[in-house]
């Protein structure tokens, strides 16, 4: 099978799936204006970059992938953590991003250039910030000691 097919397929649904889980996260503190805010722009880039994987897809395969289940599944995974406390949740998002972007900054090291690549090269920004934002929420001595490298296992 096309590995491109999968990495656009895969993309796409890991996008609205978080997208679906910020903006539960969102909505959860919206007492908490700034967090809420930051939070709903994560989910709009998040859909943003779902949204740019499935054109890639159906322009290349002339198929569309179905989203609505994988936003859905984002927002069902944020309420099954209603008991967690928001650090944890937000120190956990923080290592989820870093490995993204561990992988991301992977496969952008390929001198051939597809679709695929186009896009990891336009959400690069987004994926950092989104990376840095528990650091820059509780500082440097709250984030993950170890470099992403350690704590991806070199992927």
């Amino acid at each position: 099978m096309n590995v491109m097919k999968l990495q656009l397929k895969w993309a796409c649904r890991i996008e609205h799936l978080g997208a679906g889980f910020y903006m539960s996260l969102s909505r959860k503190y919206r007492k908490d204006n700034d967090l809420s805010q930051t939070l709903a722009r994560f989910s709009r880039d998040e859909l943003k970059h779902g949204v740019m994987f499935g054109r890639a897809y159906h322009k290349e395969f002339g198929h569309t992938i179905m989203t609505a289940p994988w936003t859905f599944l984002g927002r069902a995974l944020a309420f099954s953590q209603i008991f967690v406390p928001l650090r944890l949740k937000l120190k956990s998002l923080s290592g989820l991003e870093s490995k993204a972007l561990f992988l991301m900054n992977r496969e952008l090291r390929s001198e051939k250039t597809n679709p695929y690549r186009v896009i990891l090269k336009k959400i690069k920004p987004d994926e950092e910030r989104h990376a840095s934002f528990y650091e820059s929420r509780y500082g440097s001595n709250a984030s993950m000691s170890r470099p992403v490298e350690e704590r991806t296992g070199g992927l």
